[in-house]
């Protein structure tokens, strides 16, 4: 969920630009297979241009490799997104045979912390032990809290987990922390911007929403979840569990799952942040798209730092989507 630190301001300042945000930036990927659509390009453009640097869009075409984007190289806090690639170390690990799917790992009633944990009411009074898909389809589908993290601590650590994506040949994604540290640092930046003196707020506010831990680019996610779905990552037993375990996703009804037809299938996750200031730590959607004829489409919408309320964050998500749904049904037949 969280992740906003405001304590190391200086050492993130000297890893990443806290200058304020740039102009919105439209990209289109270098050399497609096949041209990227300028109408689709345009229309997200025109969708993300009211957030400005705040919002950042991507979308790729799983079967002709163009991909287009806003501010799709700049780096986003996942929030709950991260669930997903933890998910994704965990079965590329079956993969190797170092980890089983029915392996238990223990939950203890100290690790129930946060103010979401929809797994509490399995817990018992002494602990329990859930099986690794347990954990998987909780951290995924309900974006647990105790799963992700109980999953990290089987898995080694969130740098163990990192090594495992740079492994697979993942960019643009990080994982630094677990949601207990999270949770703790969007607290301790809260803290620093409210005690901050009136006139160092605004740089405060900048350093806060660019620290770069846990973030990712909205291109890199969307690369990640096209190779996911060519089953270029794991196993096809693995890849199939993953996308089936994504597609039961309850959480953010609201976002790219209300601009999908009940004809397409959908397999996300979703992202989800508090506000500090006023601003939110991240909501974000990601996902693959399926459409009946069966071409699909990674999608990531981010946001993070910006003021517009919840109802039109959520609306740019579902209209990312409505956008490539009516894409892919206009979309002129191959030659």
């Amino acid at each position: 969920m969280h992740l906003i630190l405001a304590v190391t301001l200086a050492l993130l300042a000297a890893s990443e630009d806290t200058s304020k945000p740039q102009a919105l930036k439209v990209e289109q990927a270098a050399s497609p297979a096949t041209q990227a659509p300028a109408s689709l390009q345009q229309r997200i453009a025109a969708l993300a241009e009211p957030f400005e640097s705040r919002a950042g869009v991507a979308v790729k075409s799983v079967e002709d490799r163009w991909q287009i984007g806003v501010n799709a190289e700049r780096s986003f806090q996942q929030q709950s997104v991260f669930k997903t690639w933890v998910a994704a170390v965990a079965l590329e690990a079956i993969d190797r045979g170092s980890l089983r799917w029915d392996d238990p790992v223990r939950i203890e009633r100290t690790d129930l912390i946060f103010p979401y944990q929809p797994i509490e009411r399995e817990v018992g009074p002494s602990g329990r032990d859930f099986t690794v898909e347990e954990l998987v389809r909780w951290s995924v589908i309900q974006s647990d809290n105790p799963s992700v993290d109980a999953l990290l601590k089987r898995l080694g650590s969130p740098r163990e987990v990192q090594a495992a994506l740079n492994r697979m040949g993942i960019t643009g994604i990080r994982i630094d922390a677990g949601e207990r540290e999270l949770h703790a640092m969007v607290d301790e930046g809260r803290r620093a911007l409210s005690a901050a003196a009136a006139p160092e707020k605004a740089s405060v506010f900048e350093r806060i929403f660019s620290d770069p831990r846990n973030t990712a680019t909205p291109a890199g996610v969307v690369d990640v979840l096209a190779r996911l779905k060519k089953g270029e990552l794991l196993s096809p037993r693995s890849t199939e569990r993953l996308l089936s375990i994504m597609a039961e996703t309850t959480t953010g009804p609201n976002r790219l799952k209300a601009g999908t037809p009940a004809d397409w299938t959908l397999a996300h996750k979703t992202g989800t942040g508090g506000d500090t200031d006023g601003a939110t730590n991240g909501t974000n959607d990601v996902g693959l798209m399926t459409a009946p004829n069966g071409r699909s489409y990674a999608v990531a919408v981010f946001t993070w730092g910006t003021r517009r309320p919840m109802a039109e964050r959520e609306q740019l998500m579902a209209d990312v989507a409505r956008a490539v749904v009516e894409w892919e049904t206009s979309r002129p037949a191959a030659p």
